[in-house]
């Protein structure tokens, strides 16, 4: 049967929908022990009724149901795209002359990728900064956890000041000049985790 096209079956037309509806039944069938032909519980000792067969005939059948309502990600993708940029586009990286946060630096990395790559997020800057000992995490006053620079962090420029916004007052992290070449010149350290 070429995928795409109706099926010719005893005289009726049967639509791609209507074919995978039928498949998914046999697979709910199957996934349950019962042969999808006659209807009748097949034995215990059938291969249908093997845990890791019946899981996979379930998960297949999950994703008929979305195939069946439409859903494009079918499967869940492992990966998102990998962040690269080139060292020649790199060089070109546009320092800011005044602090900027994270997410800012982020976006000009991102501006940066080469073709058909993903994004860099400002979170996997700052994990990065996290587990290298420029921040850590601390807890304030509310019991609220809060990264706070190190004297490391501070040693290439990273500085924090209060802030206050609707949900209350935090930490804001800045990001000078100093700081903006210290996270480009360590891209490839940062990429690597």
């Amino acid at each position: 049967m070429r995928t795409g096209a109706p099926s010719i079956r005893k005289g009726n037309i049967m639509t791609e929908k209507e074919l995978l509806q039928h498949a998914k039944g046999y697979i709910d069938n199957l996934a349950n022990g019962i042969n999808p032909l006659t209807g009748e519980p097949v034995a215990e000792t059938d291969i249908v009724n093997n845990v890791r067969i019946s899981r996979c005939l379930f998960y297949v059948s999950g994703i008929l149901d979305k195939v069946l309502s439409g859903n494009k990600q079918i499967v869940p993708r492992d990966r998102r795209l990998r962040f690269s940029v080139s060292p020649e586009k790199l060089e070109a990286f546009p320092y800011a002359s005044a602090p900027i946060y994270v997410s800012e630096i982020a976006n000009r990395l991102s501006a940066l990728a080469d073709d058909g790559s993903g994004k860099i997020s400002a979170y996997r800057i700052t994990k990065w900064l996290l587990a290298n000992g420029f921040f850590e995490e601390q807890t304030d006053s509310s019991g609220k956890p809060r990264r706070v620079v190190t004297e490391a962090g501070k040693e290439i420029g990273l500085y924090q000041v209060e802030r206050e916004s609707a949900h209350g007052k935090f930490l804001a992290t800045l990001y000078p000049t100093e700081a903006q070449r210290f996270i480009v010149d360590n891209l490839e350290a940062i990429l690597a985790e």
